[in-house]
């Protein structure tokens, strides 16, 4: 189902058995501690990652390490707004609960454009949930849970977008407000988590970059935009992309010192700059979460806004190809209008 292994591998042995017996040396030292100092002492410090090489070192950590416990408060230290009752509920019915939603939701996403055979296409959900969390230089500054109904003609026809804030809400943060580094200041500590959960068919993605892929401060209002951004693949048999685009909005707090967040939204946008409909989207997230519009790869820094760079340098490439043939269409329509003209007074003068 996802990238994250948790099956005991078979052993393998290094040139002149260095690795086998170095492996074997620490395995029996773990081996030696017990389960219970092993799992509330050494385990539970451990990262999801970390955690599943550990359960691929021996019989006894691997169990130790499928412990529901330590999956459920790893989803919690990671993800804030997964300790919602909504939420909890319903990582419960996931085939291996807290692990399998781990494993859906830590990895990146990235396009897939060679998907396996299509299977029966899932049941349509009737709501989506989104769990985001917003923090600034590892502290939580903002933590919430937001169901969006999906079955309606409204969702399926309407430009899909899902705002957490309303227009007078604000989220204070602790970022300076002045200063020429704002923006820099911005891009190197926020980071974003943006989890799209299906309740119907009990599957789960992260949809951010975890950090952001630009930063810009509007021309007009001043306010500072910060774009996270997941990039999917389109229509199940084309070459087409779609930018997943998550955009914080900051700005000056009536004192002027620190900044605030007022706007936080996600949208779907075409390589057209269009933005999709509910109905499109929810299949696209549908084959995301399935891995047949996006594989899940473990999640390194710099990997979304390097995609997000590659995802620009398409679009510059198809508008440039675009433009090409407008100049050539152009042309062949000046060229085809003088000949007319040309014509017409050679008849003209010919009579």
């Amino acid at each position: 189902m996802t990238s994250i292994s948790t099956t005991t591998p078979p052993s393998t042995s290094n040139k002149g058995g260095a690795t086998s017996t170095s492996s074997s040396s620490s395995t029996t030292i773990l081996d030696a501690l017990h389960p219970d100092l092993l799992q509330s002492h050494i385990l539970t410090r451990l990262d999801g990652l970390t955690l599943t090489y550990a359960s691929c070192l021996s019989s006894q950590l691997h169990k130790l390490c499928k412990e529901e416990s330590l999956w459920r408060d790893l989803c919690f230290s990671t993800w804030p707004s997964t300790d919602d009752p909504r939420v909890c509920q319903l990582i419960s019915t996931f085939p291996n609960g807290p692990r399998s939603f781990f494993s859906d939701s830590f990895p990146l996403l990235v396009p897939n454009l060679h998907p396996l055979t299509a299977t029966q296409p899932p049941s349509s959900p009737e709501l989506m949930i989104s769990a985001v969390d917003i923090r600034y230089r590892d502290k939580l500054i903002f933590s919430n849970v937001q169901e969006s109904e999906t079955q309606s003609k409204w969702f399926c026809s309407s430009p899909f977008r899902i705002d957490l804030l309303d227009i007078k809400d604000v989220v204070p943060t602790p970022i300076r407000a002045a200063g020429e580094d704002t923006c820099h200041d911005i891009a190197d500590g926020l980071t974003l988590s943006w989890i799209a959960i299906d309740p119907t068919n009990r599957r789960a993605a992260n949809l951010s970059s975890w950090r952001a892929v630009s930063v810009h401060r509007h021309w007009l209002s001043g306010d500072i935009q910060a774009r996270f951004a997941t990039i999917l693949a389109g229509d199940r048999w084309s070459t087409e992309f779609v930018q997943c685009a998550i955009v914080v909005t900051c700005g000056a707090c009536e004192a002027g010192e620190v900044m605030q967040v007022r706007e936080i939204f996600l949208q779907v946008e075409d390589m057209e700059g269009m933005n999709l409909n509910g109905k499109e989207t929810l299949e696209i997230l549908q084959r995301a979460m399935r891995e047949e519009g996006g594989k899940r790869r473990k999640r390194r820094r710099e990997e979304g806004k390097q995609r997000y760079e590659e995802y620009l340098k398409l679009k510059r490439e198809r508008e440039e190809r675009r433009l090409r043939r407008e100049r050539r269409l152009d042309t062949i329509c000046i060229v085809f209008g003088f000949s007319i003209v040309a014509t017409f007074w050679a008849f003209l003068l010919c009579r």
